[in-house]
């Protein structure tokens, strides 16, 4: 049964109430953002109860102006169920929270009263961000691309990430955060990259601290989640938008879209939490921190590289700490697999525990193409890179091991962690960590790069064409279309051509560094890894706008590709003669 729309009458109660959001939204940054004094937070704590009110009377007004009550009460029964309890809470707070202080004898009455509020702000906020999904219908006959409009997301979320940065409360208080430095910091976070040009453990606070972790979340799961967005809130999105989306999930079922990015969301908070515990359990009790714990196994999950440490994991807990690094390490694989791989793998899993008398799911052909890809990846370059440092004998060098290598294998795969400088490795080993680092992770994951799949089908379409031309494109025993061949070839040409422009404009911009410190930035930034020899905080405004770019073209240039974003000519019908021309 179609669900009744909200009666247009009752103009002054839908107009309070969209103004009481806003409010409500303005006076929670304020709250959260700036170093109020008493006085002051009792203001704001006022204006709060009073929007709150405002907010529950405008949702009663509308309830009350329905023409059908009791059909509206039964198709909106959680968001009723919401407005009472958000009506009940107001009305018992002279009695809650003083019944709170009590029980948190540690805080202060005044903060119990704005941690209570604050809640309740959250919740009127979630509420209405529910209705304004419902009930908006502009962007449905929008003649704007819901591809383009992906794009916008992304860089929306950016420029609140920075103006959020840019709050008192985000960094501390002898910390002078520029404006492009916090555009920076939050591309960095949204992309997923990791490089940063401030130190994160000193500079930011844990309120800041806490905005990079939502935005590196958002940024990792950004793809999937506006993808949901659009497929759930707009009827605009057509057909040939789903297919697309189908085609980048690895999914042939339209019907099983929702429920994919569902299984998504459930795998990734499965993964951070278990990491989280992981890693808490995994140092030493002295240094735990669960704050640290759940920033890293989100970071290290989502390939963001970003570390509430100075040194990242040079420091003197983890650096010798293999439990923690094996955490690590385990959340960069996972992430960079692609949520496709994931699914079918867990699948799999389901399978053989509880439905042994049906014929398991099919490993595919896209997961093993990914898993094949990664672990030889893993597997060359932890290798190259161990034989590479093993046999430097210059002064100061650091004693090469086969774990450091391993793990540099690991996190160059868009991931930005580090255990040791990268400056210390040998430019053999360097140069094999851009390689590895431009080839990237899996697609719909978490990482950057090129994308495995991307190179896999490059290599094998290149050993068809120098050992048979007119054979079919094979792999796994299944014929791969010419079209995917094509596509990857461009991908990786366009690649290289904006690595290569990256890297001159940087050398233009720093004469003074060497070509492979430049080199290494420019992959890395393109790449959303992170890591860096040192040349991302000496980078110059006009040098951070470009890696910023880079950054955000590296998170959505390819997907801006795979969706089709710049659109696909039609099929000309008039046929042209045959051209010879010289190849050697």
């Amino acid at each position: 049964m179609s669900e009744p729309s909200v009666d247009p009458r009752p103009l002054l109660p839908q107009w309070l109430l969209g103004l009481a959001g806003v409010l409500a939204f303005g006076l929670l940054l304020v709250e959260l953002g700036f170093r109020l004094s008493i006085t002051n937070q009792r203001y704001v704590m006022l204006a709060t109860t009073t929007v709150l009110w405002a907010g529950v009377l405008a949702e009663i007004g509308i309830i009350i102006h329905q023409p059908r009550r009791l059909a509206y009460l039964k198709t909106h029964v959680g968001p009723c169920i919401v407005t009472l309890l958000l009506l009940v809470a107001l009305a018992g707070k002279a009695q809650i929270v003083p019944w709170l202080q009590s029980r948190a004898t540690d805080l202060t009455f005044i903060r119990v009263e704005s941690i209570f509020l604050g809640a309740l702000q959250a919740v009127l906020l979630g509420r209405l961000a529910h209705r304004a999904l419902r009930i908006n219908q502009l962007l449905a006959f929008s003649k704007i691309s819901p591809r383009v409009l992906l794009i916008g997301s992304f860089v929306g979320l950016i420029l609140v990430g920075a103006g959020l940065l840019m709050m008192p409360r985000a960094t501390v208080e002898s910390a002078h955060l520029s404006w492009l430095d916090a555009l920076f910091t939050s591309t960095s976070a949204v992309c997923v990259t990791g490089l940063i040009v401030v130190d994160t453990a000193t500079v930011f606070t844990p309120f800041g601290q806490s905005v990079l972790m939502v935005l590196f979340q958002l940024g990792g799961l950004g793809l999937m989640t506006f993808a949901y967005f659009f497929i759930t809130a707009f009827s605009g999105v057509t057909l040939k938008d789903r297919a697309l989306l189908s085609d980048l999930l690895n999914e042939e079922d339209f019907g099983k879209i929702t429920s994919s990015l569902g299984a998504i969301f459930v795998l990734t908070l499965s993964f951070e939490a278990i990491g989280a515990i992981l890693l808490h359990a995994s140092i030493a009790p002295e240094q735990a921190n669960w704050f640290k714990s759940i920033f890293h196994a989100i970071s290290a999950f989502c390939n963001a590289g970003f570390s509430v440490y100075s040194l990242g994991l040079a420091d003197e807990n983890t650096v010798n700490n293999y439990a923690y690094q094996s955490v690590i390490m385990g959340l960069i694989i996972c992430g960079g697999l692609g949520f496709p791989v994931l699914n079918n793998l867990w699948e799999r899993a389901l399978w053989v525990r509880h439905d042994r008398l049906r014929r398991p799911p099919r490993l595919t052909t896209h997961s093993k193409v990914v898993l094949v890809a990664t672990g030889a990846l893993i597997v060359v370059g932890t290798l190259l890179i161990h034989g590479f440092e093993f046999g430097r004998s210059e002064p100061g060098a650091y004693t090469p091991t086969l774990w450091n290598a391993l793990f540099n294998a690991v996190t160059a795969r868009t991931a930005g962690f580090n255990t040791l400088p990268m400056e210390s490795l040998a430019p053999a080993a360097a140069i094999m960590m851009i390689g590895l680092m431009f080839v990237g992770a899996g697609p719909a994951s978490t990482g950057g790069g090129i994308k495995v799949t991307t190179f896999a089908i490059s290599l094998l379409n290149t050993l068809r064409i120098l050992r048979r031309p007119g054979d079919d494109l094979v792999a796994f025993g299944r014929r791969i279309p010419d079209e995917l061949a094509h596509r990857a070839f461009a991908i990786v040409l366009l690649a290289m051509l904006w690595v290569g422009l990256t890297t001159l404009c940087l050398a233009a911009l720093m004469p003074d560094r060497n070509a492979l410190d430049l080199a290494f930035e420019a992959v890395s930034a393109f790449a959303t890894v992170g890591l860096s020899r040192g040349l991302t905080p000496a980078l110059p405004d006009m040098g951070k706008i470009i890696i910023i770019l880079s950054m955000l073209v590296g998170r959505i240039g390819i997907l801006y590709a795979a969706l089709g974003v710049a659109g696909r000519a039609s099929r000309g019908r008039i046929g042209y003669p045959t051209a010879s021309i010289i190849i050697s």
